[in-house]
Parts: C-alpha cells; sequence; structure tokens
C-alpha cells in the first residue's frame, strides 16, 4: 500500500468513527431529553442534534464516500462486481435518503414544536407525534451503518 492509499483508509476510518459515533450519542441525547418532559432541555437537546449533524455526520459521510471510492478506485475495484462495497454503497446511500428527506425535516420540525412548547410550558402533541417518527426512521438510519460496519469488516463474498 502506497502512502496515498493509507491515508485514504485512515480518513474512511475516521469518517466512520465520527458517523457512527455521532448518529448513536445524538439518538442517546434526544431520548434522554425527551424523558425528562422538560420544554428547555428538549429544545436545547435537538438543536444541538440538529447542529452535529452538520458538524459531525455530514462530514463523516463525506470523508466515507470520498475514501471508499478513491481506495476502490485505486485498487481497481469496480465496487458494483463485489458483494459487500456494492451492498455497502447502496446501504449507505439509502440511509442518506433517509437523513436528507426525513430525518432533517422532522429535526427542523421537532425544533419549531420545542420552542412551542417552551412558550407553552410544556412539550407539544404535535413534538411527540413528530419524536416517534424521528425514532423510528432514526433506528433505521442507525442500523443500516451499523451493517456497513459488518460488511467493512467481515467482508463477505
Amino acid at each position: 500500500m502506497n502512502g496515498l492509499y493509507v491515508v485514504a483508509k485512515a480518513l474512511h476510518v475516521f469518517g466512520a468513527v465520527v458517523f457512527i459515533g455521532n448518529i448513536i450519542t445524538a439518538a442517546l441525547w434526544k431520548l434522554r431529553a425527551d424523558a425528562t418532559r422538560n420544554p428547555r432541555v428538549v429544545l436545547e437537546t435537538v438543536r444541538t442534534v440538529h447542529l452535529c449533524d452538520w458538524v459531525f455526520t455530514a462530514p463523516g459521510v463525506a470523508l466515507l464516500l470520498g475514501s471508499g471510492l478513491f481506495m476502490a478506485a485505486r485498487a481497481g475495484i469496480p465496487i458494483w462486481d463485489v458483494f459487500w462495497l456494492r451492498t455497502a454503497f447502496v446501504l449507505l446511500n439509502v440511509t442518506g435518503v433517509l437523513w436528507v428527506a426525513v430525518l432533517l425535516p422532522v429535526q427542523s420540525a421537532l425544533i419549531r414544536e420545542a420552542a412551542r412548547g417552551l412558550e407553552q410550558g410544556q412539550i407539544t402533541h404535535r413534538y411527540r407525534t413528530l419524536s416517534l417518527v424521528w425514532n423510528a426512521v432514526g433506528l433505521v438510519a442507525t442500523l443500516l451503518p451499523l451493517i456497513n460496519l459488518y460488511l467493512m469488516i467481515a467482508r463477505p463474498t
């Protein structure tokens, strides 16, 4: 392996750590904040989760995609011909679609509803409903990268 490939591999691992670490930690923060039923805690938490998606999740995904595609091209491996690479690429893209199409818009709505809840002095019914959607879709969007982690390590054929 040459130096550039090793750098790409290190960036790939770093991207995975940042991405997976943030999505798991964000879910824990939000679940714990929701459990307090304290509108101020909930609002600050959903704002922070949203911020962390832009600070950690998005760059983690960019590092994963960029370094992964670079390494595959550098090694001369067509990702569509290798089961574990093809599957991991598809799952990461499905995760991205869930994030962009569902989770980010729901997070924005959660922030608005949490602010309303703070004004009203209690968590709103709409916040709780949106939170259930975020939890369900977020679970899927968390499990898929964990499957990817397995695929990257086990490399099944």
